[in-house]
């Protein structure tokens, strides 16, 4: 009985860690793009790459903007300085993507997009977290009434 009311404080503490990560993510995002500059950057290739996941595989997108008499070349995967999702992304070539960078260091980027990331581990931890706390709940019951029956 012990072991699950234990289970079950793991399994909402699980839950819980997801949403605080989701939380924290969102606060980071904010803090980053209330002081930064938009510009539409433009795509200038796409990759889909079904070995990293093989569900509806990953897709790498190029960028090319110009900040001042600098163009950068970044890849909206790995060079975001907030995750971006790329499972839920689709970019044609030529296509125009928002982003934000930071006026004293124009390499650092994030997108709209960055701000998706992680909702779907919130949500799941909302329910992860509410599964838990059923489980909790009737242990706790089950507990009290061996201890009723036993007294």
């Amino acid at each position: 009985m012990k072991r699950g009311i234990f289970i079950s404080i793991c399994i909402m503490l699980i839950g819980l860690g997801c949403v605080v990560c989701y939380i924290i993510a969102q606060i980071q995002y904010t803090q980053f793009v209330e002081d930064c500059e938009t510009y539409e950057a433009v795509v200038t290739k796409t990759v889909r790459d079904y070995h990293r996941n093989n569900f509806m595989g990953l897709e790498d997108v190029y960028i090319v903007y110009t900040v001042g008499d600098t163009e950068y070349h970044r890849t909206l995967s790995t060079d975001t300085e907030i995750s971006f999702s790329q499972v839920l992304t689709n970019f044609d070539v030529g296509e125009k993507v928002t982003i934000y960078y930071k006026p004293e260091n124009p390499g650092k980027i994030a997108t709209p997009e960055s701000n998706k990331n992680g909702l779907f581990a919130a949500v799941s931890g909302l329910i992860v977290f509410v599964f838990g706390l059923v489980l909790f709940i009737n242990y706790i019951k089950k507990y009290k009434i061996e201890k009723l029956e036993t007294a």
